[in-house]
């Protein structure tokens, strides 16, 4: 289990090198005009959380497991100019969680909500091309539901939520002449929440999530 914040001060540089590098000259002014709008994607999303190998979270030798799930991803994304984009996005899920102890037996399993609100310059590597391929890092604020369980008594998992990093890598497809998208996208969130078990002792819940979509879009 890795121990410190993920928050560094390497993604708030990526961040600011990203925006300065491609902030338009005054030569492209009319170039980025045409270029300028929103455009939203909505993608159904898989996403694989490494909880699947178990963190430990107790002194009984409870460890918290996550399964892969099904959820949901919201992104709006407003162009500067062919080449920058500013994204916000909204990446949603319920996935199964289970408890076990050190001889392996689950001992209670449940259901627990993950969000992830995310910001982030996209840019834009094929301006000029009809296939649209981005990529960028953003800034995450993940938070997880509080899971509870019974052992000899009631017991639970408490999460709080914490600021976190993460990359994108996208692709958009135009469909017909109307503005609709074909989307595509892989994300990896690395997340460190807080959390604190039955007896109120703390513990690092520390986990990467990946997250692959496929859905559509719209340019306005």
């Amino acid at each position: 289990m890795r121990k410190g914040a993920s928050l560094s001060v390497l993604p708030i540089a990526i961040l600011a090198i990203a925006i300065l590098a491609t902030f338009p000259g005054a030569a492209d002014a009319a170039r980025d005009q045409v270029a300028r709008g929103w455009v939203l994607r909505v993608s159904p999303t898989w996403i694989n959380s490494d909880l699947s190998d178990g963190i430990a979270v107790g002194t009984r030798g409870e460890t918290v497991t996550g399964s892969d799930d099904l959820g949901i991803s919201v992104a709006g994304e407003y162009r500067f100019s062919p080449r920058l984009g500013l994204e916000i996005g909204l990446l949603a899920a319920s996935n199964g969680v289970g408890t076990r102890v050190r001889d392996g037996v689950v001992v209670a399993s449940g259901t627990s909500s993950y969000g992830s609100f995310t910001v982030g310059p996209d840019i834009h590597l094929t301006p000029n091309h009809p296939t649209d391929v981005y990529l960028g890092p953003f800034l995450a604020y993940t938070g997880r539901t509080d899971v509870g369980y019974a052992y000899d008594e009631f017991a639970g998992v408490r999460i709080d939520s914490a600021f976190g990093w993460g990359a994108v890598l996208g692709v958009d497809l135009p469909v017909g002449e109307r503005g609709w998208l074909l989307c595509a996208s892989v994300r990896y969130i690395d997340s460190v929440l807080d959390g604190r078990d039955g007896n109120g002792d703390r513990f690092d819940l520390d986990f990467g999530s990946t997250a692959v979509g496929v859905g559509f879009g719209y340019r306005f």
